[in-house]
Parts: C-alpha cells; sequence; structure tokens
C-alpha cells in the first residue's frame, strides 16, 4: 500500500532543510459557526474538547433563559445542538471549559446554583442525557470558578476565584459521583491568589498559575505558579513573577515531563504580557516571547498554548494587525515565533482561550465578531505537506488509525516517539532501518502527536488509535 493511503492522518513535517511558506489564512482558516442567536448561546470564553466526531464547548451567556448554554457541533461544521441551557438553579454563566471522560462531560458555572450558591459543578453526558448538578460553591469552600477540571481517575481537582477562608479563592477536590467534596487549600496571598485557570497534574503534584499572589512587588502580588499535592501538602513555588518576567496570568500550564508551559497576561518587556517555560524543581525559567501588540505582534494572551510535540500554538486577546487578537505559533525551544493570522471583524474578535489540535487542525472560539455577533467557533488548518515530504525521509508509518500495533518503516535507524495533545512522552522506540513493529496494546484510545529523528532530520505528525 503507497504511503499516501497508509497516512491518512499522519501529517509529516521535516523541520530541518526545508522552509514551509504560510498560504493566506484565507485558505486555511474557516469559521465553522457565528454565536448570531441569543437563543444558541454567545459570548464563549473557554477552550472546545472533542471525542474526534464532535467539539463541545460552553458559551457564557445567551440559551433559553440567558444563563449561558452547553453544545456540541461537528468537525465540519454542521450538526450545532444545545445540550444544556443553564437556569439559575442549575448554575448559569461558565466561563471556562468541559472536561471530557468517556461519555460524560465535567464543568463549572461561575454564578448560579441553589439559594445563596454563586457557581456549581456539574457533570452531562454527551448524548445531553443524565445532567446532574455535583456541588453549589458556598462562601465557604470557595466561589466564582471561571476554570476547568482535572481527573485523576477518582477525583476532580479545581479552583475557584473567589471565596474561602480569605476570600481569595480555594482549591478543592470532589469525587466523580459528586461525594467527597473538600477543600485543598485557602490561597491567602503567599500561596496564591485569585485563579482563572486550570490545575494540570503530573500523577504527583497539580500545578496552576495565579492571577494574583506570590513574593512579587505588585499590589496583592504579580502572580505565581504553584505545585501541590492532592491531599494539601508540598506545597511550593515554582515561579513568582515580578513584571519583568510576566505579571497576571490568566490561562493554565501544559506540562511535557520536562517543563510547564504557560502565558501571562500583562508584564515582560513591553507589559503586553509573555509566554514562558520552567522545569518543576523551580529550575530552568525562559522568556521564551514577550508579545508587542499592534501590528506584527499579538498581546495580553488570556488563555494558554497547546502542543503537537514539537511547537506550541496559542491565541492572544488584543493585538496584531486590528488590535482584536491573534493566532501564533513557536517551537518550544523558544525559536521560530511566527504569527499565523490576525483576527478581525468576519473571522471573529478577541479569543479568550486556547486552541485545541484535532487532526491537522487548530480548533477555537473567539467572544466577539462583527455588530450582532458574539462569538465563534473557527478551524485553522495548519499548513504541512504529506506525501512530498514523507518521500524526502523515506518514512511511513502505519496502519492509521492504529490499534494495538503500529509500524514504521525507514531508510536509516531512528528514534520515534509518540506524546498526547499536552506533548507528555507516552512512548519511545528505537526503530532500526527497515521495518520495526511497536506494540501499543497499553496505550489508551485517542489522537496522539509522533515524531521520528534519524540524528540529523526530524519528522513530526498526528496519528490516531482507536
Amino acid at each position: 500500500m503507497k504511503s499516501k493511503n497508509l497516512l491518512i492522518l499522519v501529517i509529516i513535517v521535516i523541520t530541518s532543510n526545508i522552509s514551509l511558506v504560510v498560504n493566506s489564512c484565507s485558505a486555511q482558516y474557516q469559521k465553522l459557526f457565528t454565536f448570531d442567536s441569543t437563543a444558541l448561546g454567545k459570548t464563549p470564553y473557554g477552550n472546545l474538547v472533542s471525542d474526534g466526531t464532535y467539539l463541545y464547548g460552553l458559551a457564557s451567556a445567551g440559551g433559553n433563559a440567558g444563563a449561558g448554554v452547553l453544545f456540541k457541533i461537528k468537525l465540519d461544521g454542521t450538526g450545532y445542538k444545545k445540550l444544556v441551557d443553564f437556569i439559575a438553579i442549575k448554575g448559569s454563566n461558565p466561563q471556562g471549559s468541559l472536561l471530557l471522560d468517556g461519555t460524560d462531560l465535567y464543568g463549572m458555572t461561575n454564578e448560579g446554583g441553589a439559594s445563596g450558591a454563586i457557581g456549581t459543578i456539574f457533570k452531562v453526558k454527551t448524548d445531553s442525557t443524565g445532567f446532574l448538578k455535583l456541588h453549589d460553591f458556598m462562601s465557604s469552600d470557595g466561589t466564582n470558578p471561571y476554570g476547568s477540571l482535572v481527573s485523576d481517575g477518582t477525583f476532580l481537582y479545581g479552583m475557584t476565584n473567589t471565596g474561602g477562608a480569605n476570600g481569595l479563592g480555594t482549591s478543592f477536590k470532589i469525587k466523580k459521583d459528586g461525594t467527597g467534596f473538600a477543600k485543598i487549600s485557602d490561597f491567602a496571598g503567599p500561596n496564591g491568589s485569585s485563579p482563572y485557570g486550570d490545575f494540570v497534574y503530573d500523577g504527583t503534584y497539580l500545578y496552576a498559575p495565579t492571577y494574583y499572589g506570590g513574593s512579587g512587588t505588585c499590589f496583592a502580588g504579580c502572580g505565581m505558579v504553584l505545585k501541590i499535592k492532592p491531599d494539601g501538602t508540598g506545597f511550593d513555588s515554582v515561579l513568582t513573577f515580578n513584571t519583568a518576567n510576566g505579571k497576571s496570568p490568566r490561562g493554565s500550564l501544559i506540562y511535557d515531563g520536562t517543563y510547564l508551559y504557560g502565558t501571562t497576561q500583562v508584564g515582560g518587556s513591553h507589559a503586553l504580557g509573555n509566554l514562558f517555560k520552567v522545569k518543576p524543581d523551580r529550575t530552568g525559567y525562559v522568556d521564551m516571547h514577550d508579545f508587542s501588540g499592534f501590528p506584527s505582534d499579538g498581546a495580553n494572551p488570556f488563555g494558554s498554548v497547546v502542543s503537537d510535540g514539537t511547537t506550541l500554538y496559542g491565541m492572544t486577546n488584543t493585538g496584531g494587525a486590528n488590535s482584536v487578537g491573534s493566532l501564533f505559533k513557536i517551537n518550544k525551544d523558544g525559536t521560530g515565533y511566527t504569527k499565523l493570522m490576525d483576527f478581525a471583524t468576519g473571522s471573529g474578535r478577541k479569543p479568550y482561550g486556547t486552541p485545541i489540535i484535532v487532526g491537522n487542525a487548530l480548533y477555537g472560539m473567539t467572544s466577539e465578531d462583527s455588530t450582532g455577533h458574539f462569538g465563534t467557533i473557527f478551524k485553522y488548518s495548519i499548513p504541512v505537506g504529506i506525501d512530498e515530504l514523507s518521500a524526502e525521509m523515506g518514512v511511513n508509518i502505519f496502519p492509521n488509525p492504529f490499534t494495538n500495533e503500529l509500524r514504521i518503516t525507514c531508510e536509516k535507524k531512528g528514534d520515534l516517539f509518540l506524546y498526547d495533545l499536552e506533548g507528555k512522552e507516552i512512548l519511545h522506540q528505537k526503530a532500526i532501518a527497515g521495518e520495526t513493529k511497536i506494540n501499543t496494546e497499553k496505550i489508551a484510545s485517542g489522537f496522539y502527536l509522533i515524531k521520528y529523528t534519524d540524528g540529523t532530520r526530524a519528522a513530526t505528525g498526528r496519528i490516531v488509535k482507536f
């Protein structure tokens, strides 16, 4: 079988000796959906999640009660459907993103709930059945969550922006059936304050940025990156922001097994935010990029970044040629920063979240569009060639999709790496010249990023396991 048939979803990108030309954004950008009807929801602030067929997300307002909606839409932009119309008692004004766990979606609302509550935790199935409110936030256990949830298989972990013992927010855990709610910590300033993002979990520690707090010189603190164990012990400050190295992170982090990557909303050399990385042991801080704003760059990122194993992709809320945000990429070593497109009236304005990678495309949302339109869902195709570049290295990876075995044929021996979509290494296999068979029985189903290097050149791509 020829490589064209074998590499249905794998995208091979030669990262040396070839310069890829970015096509016009009109060829790569596609607006899949416009939030132009209050009944369908409006003003999304978070990220999308995907099961490979549908995208799922939250809109902070609109819907039948004006309290926001949970929706799904196919990857081609068809089949938009509301799964939940929020009302005050269920929770209202969802600001974050969803956690997809099998056929269950978990999330939080920033407001609403039972009398006296300010925010909720909920779950619902992807077919819209089984809605269950897991928790009503009260002032003592935290209020007004803006972020999302992360799971260790038994517990869900998250943070609130306000409330708790000091009014500065809390971190908490709760079982997936809604029992066992417990605070992990009360934010107090030195240990962080007012988080907007999510935790990332490495199996031992939870890591997160906070908007205020830390030991920086700003009023109320410039923000920090913290780590803490799920039982509340082991707290440590990984990074304290001080304006020069960034200030007030509003997004979340990703972790690739070596570095934590994130953004700040302001601070940096232009006071418009930066992109950074740091190791969990507090070493290795790198200011990867200082955003400079209009017109050549973006400014004020409100989300985080996503990785394909070698490249990070993200969005800014302002800046760019039209001052309403941009989409960018940068290599994980800090080189190769490129503005991929400028958001504009008609294509979406002011994105708040982070794009996700599905196949060979980025999917994301903006919070605004043109007058009378209240945000968009978009797709941006990542510019690559397939057959020519794979032939250049003489590499074939098959089958795709794969199940319990993956094969690679190559002309030179090298190394094969498999990463999850946050860039964490899942597998490393030596490949011989000729054919190498790899047992993948223990790898969970889903989308993965694959990298092959022969010591001179490297290729990266995307692949899916059924």
